[in-house]
C-alpha cells in the first residue's frame, strides 16, 4: 500500500508540487527504530 507524506515546518518552505500542499516537503522515506539495551536473565521459582 503506497501513501504520500508530507512535513509542514513553520517558517520553512518545502518544495512539494502537490496542490493540496504547497509549500510543505514531501516525505520521500521514513523509518521507526527501538532499542533496548540489557541482558536476557533466567528466572527460577521454588
Amino acid at each position: 500500500m503506497a501513501i504520500d507524506m508530507f512535513l509542514k515546518v513553520e517558517g520553512a518552505s518545502g518544495e512539494s508540487k502537490d496542490s493540496n500542499h504547497k509549500g510543505w516537503t514531501d516525505i520521500t522515506s521514513f523509518s521507526w527504530g527501538a532499542s533496548q539495551p540489557g541482558n536476557m536473565g533466567v528466572g527460577g521459582g521454588g
